[in-house]
Parts: structure tokens; C-alpha cells; sequence
């Protein structure tokens, strides 16, 4: 869609496209990807990485269409963590993680349609891309995913666990 309005844009898929049980979704996405000359050159699949902070900081914006009912979405944390804004699909947890219009936006549909009008909103005022960035980063904090919000939940477990008893 954006390609064919003669949109610049470049997509870089993270994460497994093998081993899905019960789902051919990232075959037929490959599958696509490689018939149309449009999207072989825009988008590119690098499968798992360890580095996930790496991979952000180098991105614009990060895009979640999950179509599952995500429980918590732990990939918005990590855009969070690295200044990224996040496009999610009205799904489960993602919905609770961003809020439309501050830190990212929450497409109104799980549709490619709904997907594009956002990404369009982000190439029409790139500006928007740094703000929204910022506050992500800023974010964390009201959802309590800070490091030291981290380090002291693990704190507060280890100190009510009983000691280990030698037989």
C-alpha cells in the first residue's frame, strides 16, 4: 500500500520465521515478500537476534501487529527502554503498554489499512517519531518498568523466599 503511493519506507523483520507450530503465517509472508519486486527491495527479514536494543536504536519506530490477544507486550517495553515509539494493533496487553497519541499509536482496527493510516501519520510529521519516542522513554516509569522498579520487585521476592534447607 504505502509502496504503491510512492511512500520511502524500509521494514525489518525481528524474531523467528521458522518453527511456527500450527501456523504458515511467515511462509506466506516471505512468500510474498519474494514475488513482489516492491517489497523485495523494502523489506528484510533477520530472523533472531540477541541484540534487541541494537536493532531498535537503529530504528524509527517500532510496529506490533500482533493479531493474537498479546497477554503483556515485553517487545513495547524494549522500544520503550530504547526511545522508540510503538504502532500496535488493539490487542490485549499492547493497548495497556501505549498510549494512542502520546507514546505511540493504536490502530483503530487489526487491518493493513488501519496499519498504513499509521504509519502514514509518522511519515506526514516526522517530528512526531523523536516526540513520541520521548515519551516512551518517559513512559516506563508510570507503568512501573523502570530498572530500579525491576531490581527492587526482584529484591522484594528473594528476601520472602525461604532459605534453602540442607538435608
Amino acid at each position: 500500500m504505502l509502496l504503491n503511493e510512492g511512500q520511502l519506507v524500509n521494514l525489518t523483520l525481528v524474531g523467528p520465521t521458522s518453527g511456527w507450530t500450527h501456523d504458515d503465517f511467515p511462509d506466506q509472508i516471505i512468500k510474498a515478500v519474494q514475488a513482489n519486486p516492491l517489497l523485495f527491495d523494502s523489506v528484510q527479514f533477520i530472523g533472531y537476534v540477541e541484540d534487541v536494543q541494537s536493532r531498535l536504536v537503529a530504528s524509527d519506530v517500532h510496529i506490533a501487529p500482533s493479531i493474537v490477544e498479546e497477554a503483556f507486550g515485553l517487545v513495547v517495553i524494549e522500544a520503550k527502554s530504547a526511545s522508540i515509539a510503538s504502532i500496535v494493533y488493539p490487542s490485549g496487553g499492547l493497548v495497556e503498554l501505549v498510549t494512542d497519541g502520546v507514546d505511540g499509536i493504536v490502530c483503530t482496527e487489526k487491518s493493513p489499512d488501519a496499519l498504513a493510516v499509521a504509519i502514514r501519520s509518522f511519515l506526514s510529521e516526522p517530528r512526531r517519531v523523536r516526540e513520541f519516542g520521548d515519551n516512551a522513554k518517559s513512559s516506563l516509569e508510570r507503568i512501573g518498568c523502570t530498572d530500579s522498579a525491576f531490581r527492587d520487585a526482584w529484591a522484594a521476592v528473594i528476601s520472602h523466599t525461604p532459605e534453602r534447607r540442607r538435608i
